[in-house]
């Protein structure tokens, strides 16, 4: 329901941003635990929403493919679920282009066995994306109160992916 790009520059200072809410298609609902997640509703996405879906995606992509073109780095915390949801999105409203998931950096995969994290039962387990900002950076990330606000993970997940890069982790 929400998609966000954030570009940062090497200062770790954000320079570029596209941000947008993605209202379903009709005959699609949310899942009803999403809202609780996101704390976006229908009613919010009908009023507040991208009102040319397509066009709003086919500039995703175009952000993304442009990164790519110019040897950006495109990062995503769990980029298994962030490029299957944003294809199974551009294919529900009709857009033809696909995002190729071996194109986008994992953050979440690519520490899972760098922070060492484990699970209660004692197992090793992959770090949401507050638990690596914690772990890189020693504190909790900016706007911690807007977790789940896709343009403050996108930037959050860019600060850890700099912050890994810078200690050679990627």
């Amino acid at each position: 329901v929400q998609v966000a790009l954030v570009e940062l520059d090497g200062r770790r200072t954000v320079v570029n941003t596209l941000n947008g809410y993605i209202c379903p298609p009709t005959g699609v609902e949310m899942k009803p635990g999403a809202e609780a997640v996101h704390k976006i509703s229908m009613s919010f996405l009908r009023q507040s929403g991208e009102t040319d879906v397509p066009a709003f995606l086919h500039r995703v992509i175009d952000f993304i493919e442009n990164a790519q073109a110019s040897g950006k780095v495109v990062v995503a915390h769990n980029s298994t679920f962030d490029v299957e949801s944003l294809n199974r999105t551009l294919e529900a409203h009709g857009v033809e282009r696909r995002l190729d998931l071996t194109r986008v950096f994992c953050t979440m995969r690519g520490s899972k066995r760098l922070c060492n994290l484990k699970d209660r039962r004692g197992r090793l387990k992959a770090p949401r994306n507050e638990e690596l900002f914690r772990f890189l950076h020693g504190g909790a990330p900016p706007n911690v109160g807007d977790l789940h606000d896709a343009c403050t993970d996108a930037t959050i997940t860019g600060l850890s992916y700099l912050a890994g890069r810078k200690r050679g982790w990627w």
